[in-house]
């Protein structure tokens, strides 16, 4: 593995995490999205193909990658929001 100096004194090289690669998920808005939906994180891996893993991550806010960002806003999209969903929680977290 090639390391080098990097600006801040830290040794470059190595994985370090993801860092501010990736889509922040707003982790509220996506669990109130599967629920007008009926979906679980279960419904949502399988239906984007993704893992439960990485729906449980998106749930709590961590970085995705790209990819995985986009097959989850598309599937959601494809599934439509319960009729009345939206009035019934008006006032409620999911």
């Amino acid at each position: 593995m090639v390391t080098g100096a990097r600006s801040d004194g830290e040794e470059s090289g190595g994985r370090r995490g993801a860092g501010p690669f990736g889509v922040a998920v707003k982790g509220d808005v996506l669990r109130r999205q599967m629920w007008l939906r009926g979906l679980t994180g279960t419904d949502l891996a399988r239906l984007s193909g993704l893992s439960d893993a990485t729906i449980s991550h998106a749930l709590a806010g961590r970085r995705l990658h790209p990819t995985s960002f986009r097959k989850i806003v598309a599937h959601l999209a494809r599934v439509d929001v319960i009729p009345g969903a939206e009035d019934l929680a008006a006032n409620e977290e999911p």
